[in-house]
């Protein structure tokens, strides 16, 4: 099992961290969908608190 930082770190893995606007349109409809959930539910329920 990888850890988080050999995660960020892997060229071959995209974190929802790397995905910027620019990208959006390049990614599957599936995948553009699921990194627009993940970043409005990411926005609500921030970890920090």
């Amino acid at each position: 099992m990888m850890t988080e930082k050999e995660l960020a770190n892997d060229p071959d893995i995209i974190t929802l961290s790397k995905v910027n606007d620019s990208m959006l349109p390049l990614l599957s409809p599936l995948v553009r969908k699921a990194v627009l959930i993940s970043r409005r539910l990411i926005a609500e329920n921030p970890l920090d608190s």
